[in-house]
């Protein structure tokens, strides 16, 4: 049999992939007591569970068998013991548990004092609490006192020798009726009622799907609680790939994205040979913690490979780097000075006090009103768009999609930057569907460059669609991560000699820092003698400032994203830190930004946009009409005049927002889809556009940032917690506006659409000093 597992485990060293980034794989402990059953001892059973490649093991019972047996099998056979529980009782006669029956206190202090003895003798660091069931001779309110005040003194007694103390809610509906804890919410309200921080909650999708349900909600709120999970499906107890309630590989994918580090323990039965049944690990391409380190490539940050294995994988790497493109330069873009700092988001939100909150927050108050105080509102349009609005097929997020889109190429042209002998770079373009309607505002000009740059593969390519004889404006795609990109370097850029305008609609974060910093480092702003604003230390090493040929002409770049910016990556340091602001500061920042998505409302439908965008417009004209009878037109001709333009405005406004009387028409709509001329169809059907809603700068980006920021003992309303989200991001977009004024740009922060079609509705803008 051993020689089978072994075999297994080369099996899944081959054919495995991780699932999801390198950087982070589900760390699996096999539950010996119930696994690995074709082996009579636990002993024999360490060695199985590490020939079938497992490095972490948990056992339910341990004190069937000796402790030096056991603690010599699991040296042996070079595993971890991570988990035990405490004693049980007289299990065959149905007992679970000894915490909660205040007639057995003696035994269970007994039993803890050899729990505690196993634990230390294993090396383990977590034991699991068992409450016990529920009998008629107690009321259960008077063993739930019971067991609050074991569990209590359990982790007191846990603490000095560094174990975790666990307690778990069981189903009552298969596994154990009358078992006292069987509610997770009454799990965690124990949990801070004791409030020890080596007392934590063992979740068992097995239990909470049977008695709870709702594990994503579930898990995402009480996460921070959690010190182990075990997993097996429902209703058989089998393992995770047997038809069942739960979906497993949406799990092992929620759980790498809420970035839970800690143990997923295997607690369930196989259906047969338990190393058989290990073929769903290869099946949901995961892999076994053998124990081998997994570490970073000093080449590119973006690989990783196990340590033992680094000098193999650097030959290939190295192989790779011979064939980089020209403008390829490592790490370009990063900000060397803070490199090595690492002050990511990875800061818990339980960290920072309600006094460290309350004061920052009165720090963004005043800091806004110093720095930021107003953004003008901008809302442009351009006529390239027209056909696409008027399509009465899209709903809202194509229309704002499209909105975006126009009111960005009407930024440019207002900024005299939508014109011939420019080229235009868009960062992170992904389909490329920005470029696309700036060339679709210059249909007739063909000295003009674009080229879009995008990490990661793109389908439905909206530059795909332009077809041009050899006279015709070239799109060209670079893949390539924009830290690393010397646009200086690229020769359609350095070649043609055209200043270089960089736009942007999809950077989220810290790609945003990376834009600026690359179109600032790598190209060269405005004259020689103005484009030295930057400490002598900042600036871009000689033999890469002899690439910056090409000429930065102006940058339109909306912004989203902010609770994805790291400290590393942002332009804005100096600004920040000039007003006192620590990297620790800038990370409550990014997390407090998200508050206004969170409780951000905006228009769900577009009969509801139409109307209220009217009754904005008829507000404003009211209002200035007013206004111009207050500064005294009071005569009838103007009185008359005035009417008649209020008129035309109304009416004009009502065109705009296909307010006429045949909006109701079916065949009147149905008329102006099918007058649209097929050379100008939009880029995209439907479904595509339900695809780019995914990406959009609406409220579905910040579907990922995981359970909300809420604190209640700041005491602040859900306006109040929006108004301070608002104000964290524009803190952190005016140091980005002061980084380009300092590298000799003119900058500033627009709205330049509206707020009810996305809370991200601030673009940065910039273009040469005159």
């Amino acid at each position: 049999m051993i020689a089978k597992l072994v075999c297994f485990r080369k099996l899944l060293s081959v054919c495995s992939r991780n699932f999801g980034t390198d950087s982070m794989s589900i760390k699996f402990s096999a539950n010996i007591t119930m696994m690995f059953c074709e082996l009579p001892t636990m002993a024999e059973r360490y060695s199985a569970a590490k020939a079938a490649g497992f490095k972490y093991v948990e056992s339910a019972m341990p004190y069937l068998e000796p402790l030096e047996s056991l603690k010599e099998a699991k040296e042996k056979a070079g595993v971890e013991q991570v988990l035990i529980n405490t004693w049980p009782g007289d299990f065959r006669n149905g007992e679970l548990g000894l915490a909660a029956l205040p007639d057995r206190q003696d035994e269970f202090e007994s039993k803890l004092d050899l729990a505690i003895e196993y634990a230390k003798g294993l090396n383990c660091k977590r034991i699991h609490v068992l409450a016990g069931m529920k009998t008629d001779k107690y009321k259960e309110a008077e063993m739930e006192t019971t067991f609050i005040k074991n569990v209590t003194l359990a982790a007191k007694k846990f603490q000095p020798e560094g174990i975790t103390c666990l307690i778990e809610p069981l189903n009552s509906r298969i596994t154990a009726p009358r078992y006292l804890l069987t509610d997770v919410n009454k799990a965690v309200e124990i949990i801070k009622k004791i409030n020890l921080p080596n007392l934590k909650l063992q979740f068992d999708f097995f239990h909470i799907q049977i008695m709870e349900g709702n594990l994503t909600k579930t898990l995402e709120k009480y996460l921070p609680y959690v010190g182990h999970i075990q997993i097996a499906q429902v209703p058989d107890r089998g393992e995770p790939d047997r038809q069942g309630e739960i979906n497993y590989p949406y799990v092992f994918d929620l759980l790498r994205k809420l970035k839970y580090e800690g143990l997923v323990g295997l607690e369930y039965k196989p259906r047969g040979n338990t190393v058989e049944g290990l073929k769903w690990i290869k099946d949901y391409g995961l892999q076994l913690d053998d124990g081998r380190q997994r570490i970073a490539c000093p080449l590119n940050s973006k690989h990783y490979c196990y340590k033992d294995s680094l000098e193999k994988h650097l030959k290939k790497c190295r192989k790779q780097q011979k064939d980089l493109p020209p403008y390829y330069s490592q790490g370009i873009n990063t900000d060397n000075e803070s490199a090595n700092t690492r002050q990511e988001m990875k800061i818990p939100l339980k960290e920072f006090s309600t006094s460290e909150l309350q004061d920052l927050i009165k720090k963004v108050n005043d800091l806004y009103d110093e720095h930021v105080k107003h953004i003008d509102e901008d809302i442009l349009h351009h006529p390239c768009l027209d056909e696409e609005l008027n399509n009465e097929s899209f709903g809202i997020p194509a229309i704002r999609h499209r909105k975006q889109q126009a009111s960005l190429v009407g930024q440019l042209q207002t900024l005299d930057l939508l014109r011939e002998g420019l080229c235009y770079v868009e960062l992170g373009a992904g389909k490329g569907n920005l470029s696309h309607w700036i060339q679709q505002a210059l249909p007739d000009k063909t000295d003009l460059g674009f080229v879009l740059v995008d990490y990661g593969h793109v389908r439905y390519k909206a530059d795909n669609r332009h077809k041009w004889p050899d006279s015709g404006p070239k799109f060209e795609r670079l893949r390539i991560d924009i830290a690393n990109l010397n646009l200086g370097k690229v020769e359609s850029i350095s070649s043609n000699q055209r200043p270089v305008v960089a736009v942007g609609k999809h950077l989220c974060g810290a790609a945003t820092d990376l834009a600026l910093r690359c179109v600032t480092k790598t190209l060269r702003v405005g004259h020689s003698e103005d484009s030295v604003k930057q400490p002598e230390h900042k600036k871009l090493k000689t033999e890469d400032n002899a690439s910056q040929s090409a000429q930065l002409a102006g940058v339109t770049i909306a912004l989203c994203c902010h609770h994805r910016c790291t400290w590393d990556s942002y332009v804005g340091k100096e600004f920040l830190q000039g007003c006192g602001l620590t990297p620790r500061d800038f990370v409550l920042l990014c997390k407090l930004s998200g508050w206004t998505a969170a409780t951000w409302t905006g228009w769900k439908t577009k009969e509801e946009m139409r109307r209220e965008s009217k009754e904005q417009v008829n507000h404003n004209i009211e209002k200035e009409m007013n206004q111009e009878t207050k500064e005294g037109m009071k005569s009838e001709t103007m009185e008359e005049t005035n009417s008649e333009t209020k008129e035309e405005m109304i009416r004009e406004t009502k065109e705009f927002f296909n307010m006429n009387e045949n909006q109701g028409d079916p065949s009147t709509a149905a008329g102006k889809v099918t007058e649209k001329s097929s050379s100008e169809s939009q880029l995209e059907n439907e479904k595509t556009d339900v695809q780019q809603s995914a990406d959009s700068n609406g409220p579905q980006e910040h579907a990922d940032t995981g359970p909300l920021f809420s604190r209640s003992d700041l005491q602040l309303s859900p306006s109040q917690r929006e108004e301070i989200g608002r104000k964290c991001k524009r803190l952190i977009d005016i140091g980005r506006v002061h980084y380009l004024r300092n590298c000799g740009l003119q900058s500033q922060l627009k709205t330049y659409i509206e707020e009810k079609l996305t809370p991200e509705n601030v673009i940065i803008v910039a273009n040469t000093a005159s």
